[in-house]
């Protein structure tokens, strides 16, 4: 049984997640092509992440700052970006893609490799607060 609260990321019917590109409202849901979506995400990504080059977000580098990173990097593709999300019921988020664990050696083009999220919640902010505070500690975070 799917949990309702993930298949609300989808587009009713597809694979592709609800998305900001609704073509002057031909899509309300966001375009339901996953390829085109991806195409679009990598492009307004890669230019917000041009911006952060330019103009770094200051913060503490803490899980509030990661945050919001990902909500300027992400905000013109998903509505959610920013926010923490729920995962499926039974299990954790898996979103497939390269083992960038093998850095530099990995092929960014196979995406065989299962990456596993934590479900939103406490223990995900517990769990993250504590990660980025032994990165403070470590002073990878400069």
């Amino acid at each position: 049984m799917s949990d309702p609260s993930w298949d609300a990321y989808f587009i009713p019917g597809t694979h592709a997640m609800r998305n900001k590109f609704t073509r002057g409202g031909r899509f309300p849901d966001g375009i339901p092509s996953m390829v085109a979506v991806g195409a679009l995400e990598e492009h307004w990504a890669r230019l917000r992440l041009i911006e952060l080059v330019r103009s770094p977000l200051l913060g503490r580098f803490d899980y509030d700052h990661m945050k919001a990173i990902h909500r300027h990097i992400f905000q013109d593709t998903f509505a959610w970006a920013g926010q923490e999300r729920s995962a499926p019921m039974g299990g954790p988020m898996i979103k497939f893609g390269p083992d960038v664990s093998a850095f530099p050696d990995f092929d960014p083009r196979d995406y065989s490799v299962p990456h596993e999220y934590a479900t939103a919640g406490r223990q995900l902010t517990e769990a993250a607060t504590h990660e980025y505070a032994l990165l403070q500690e470590a002073d990878y975070l400069r």
